[in-house]
This record gives structure tokens, C-alpha cells and sequence, in this order.
């Protein structure tokens, strides 16, 4: 089994410890080393947007990567998409909350940018792979979660595997477990995308590409579900913790090596 690593979307670290801002390279490269040993045999691949280059010179340890142009955003996925396209009630619903906050409107307007840039750099990977990861540039894993069960599963099962961590649960970051489809806070159609692991040849993006032209392709969770998931009889599952976003990992975690 050939395991990809595509670390995509926009470069960034956030907000740790409070409100005290941790220095990105510093982040990066602690980051970068836990996932690299999460994924021990994988190759690395990055990608970002041709405005983000800067950033990704700068503050970042990698020298081989991979820029594209950012597609127009022609439509809000919560604000101008049509109601019958949203994925699921969850989303309309939010789409109703979106309305009402408009210092949240230019935030989630990008949001289905995240699963294109991972559509465009699948495109551009060698066909050698079995396996594909798909990572944020600000994720922080478990260094001693075994992934290769998941990776394993993704690989015989086909099942998408998207992780992530509720604030809630931020104490138990370092337990994994399944997320019940039948939970109330997360809808069914729904895949965690801090990490997402999911079979090669489970991505059409051909299909990716014509959702988001047709105004129909989905932001964040909802949209990896409609992607990775919803072709393929919702054949994926959502993995409380292993991985988040750094600012949403407690300080004793990040002690941990």
C-alpha cells in the first residue's frame, strides 16, 4: 500500500495557549514532524493558492510545493447557494444562522475552496498511490496514534475517514474513537477535515470540478461528505481526536513528543 500526504489549503497557523500568538515556523515544524511520524512510509506533497507563495517561503520548512490559481468564488455555499443543493438540513440551517451574521459572510465564502485545492493536487500526484491523505497546513496529530489502522481501512474498505476534535472533547485529544452517523450534533452528512484519509480512487474530480461550477459543490464537512462519501453509499466515518487544529490542542498535548 502507497500512502500521498497532500497538505493543502492556506497556510497558516492559529491562535494557541490563550491569546498568545505562537510564532509560525516554530508551529510549523512541530507540526510537520508529528505528522510525518503519524504517517511514517507516506510521501509529501503541498499545495497552496499563488497569492499564499510568500507565506508558504517565509514561514514554512518545505522547498518543493505546489501553487495554483484560486478559482472565483461565483457563489456563497451558505448565502447564494440554492436550498434544494445544500446537503443536508444541518447545513440549511446554518445557512439561516450565516444570514443573520454578516462579519461571518466573507469568512465562510471560501469554504469549499479547501476541497479544490485538494481536487487539483490529486490531479497532479503520480497514479501510483493507493492511499491519499489529505491534511491542513495547521493540523496537529497524536504522536502516538496508530493511523495505520485507518489507512489500512480506507485502503480494503474504501471508507473516508475525516477526524477531528469538539471543543467539548479537547481534553481527550489523545483517545480516538467513532463518531456514532446517529449522533444529533453531527449530521450524518458530515466528514471531519482537519485529517481526512480516504481510498485513491475515491475521489472524482471531474465531479468536484463541475459541482463547484454548477454552484453546487458544498463548504467544509458537508462538502468532503458530498465528495468522498455520498457517491459511495456514505461510506465514511468521523474520528473524535489523533488530530485538530493547533490552537484547538491543550498545552499538555503539545508537550507530548
Amino acid at each position: 500500500m502507497k500512502i500521498a500526504v497532500c497538505v493543502s489549503g492556506v497556510p497558516r497557523s492559529g491562535m494557541m495557549n490563550g491569546n498568545k500568538r505562537q510564532d509560525y515556523n516554530q508551529d510549523f515544524h512541530r507540526d510537520l514532524r508529528h505528522l510525518k511520524h503519524s504517517f511514517p512510509t507516506a510521501d509529501f506533497y503541498f499545495g497552496t493558492w499563488k497569492q499564499y507563495e510568500k507565506i508558504l517561503i517565509n514561514e514554512y520548512p518545505v522547498v518543493d510545493y505546489w501553487l495554483f490559481d484560486e478559482p472565483t468564488a461565483h457563489y456563497h455555499p451558505y448565502l447564494t447557494m440554492n436550498k434544494a443543493d445544500m446537503i443536508c438540513d444541518k447545513m440549511r440551517e446554518f445557512s439561516g444562522i450565516y444570514q443573520k451574521r454578516p462579519n461571518l459572510h466573507e469568512r465562510t465564502k471560501y469554504q469549499a475552496h479547501q476541497i479544490l485545492c485538494h481536487a487539483l493536487m490529486v490531479d497532479k500526484l503520480p497514479k501510483e498511490y493507493d492511499v491519499i491523505v489529505r491534511a491542513r497546513f495547521d493540523v496537529f496529530t497524536y504522536a502516538k496514534g496508530d493511523f495505520s489502522i485507518y489507512t489500512e481501512k480506507a485502503y480494503k474498505d474504501k471508507t473516508a475517514i475525516g477526524f477531528g476534535v469538539m471543543k467539548p472533547h479537547w481534553e481527550t485529544f489523545n483517545i480516538a474513537h467513532e463518531i456514532d452517523k446517529t449522533d444529533t450534533v453531527i449530521p450524518r452528512e458530515y466528514l471531519f477535515d482537519t485529517i481526512i484519509i480516504h481510498n485513491a480512487k475515491s475521489i472524482d474530480t471531474a465531479r468536484v470540478f463541475k459541482l463547484h461550477k454548477d454552484k453546487k459543490l458544498c463548504p467544509a464537512e458537508f462538502g468532503w461528505y458530498q465528495v468522498l462519501s455520498q457517491p459511495y453509499n456514505n461510506n465514511h466515518m468521523c474520528v473524535s481526536g489523533w488530530a485538530n487544529a493547533n490552537r484547538c490542542i491543550l498545552p499538555q498535548f503539545l508537550k507530548e513528543e
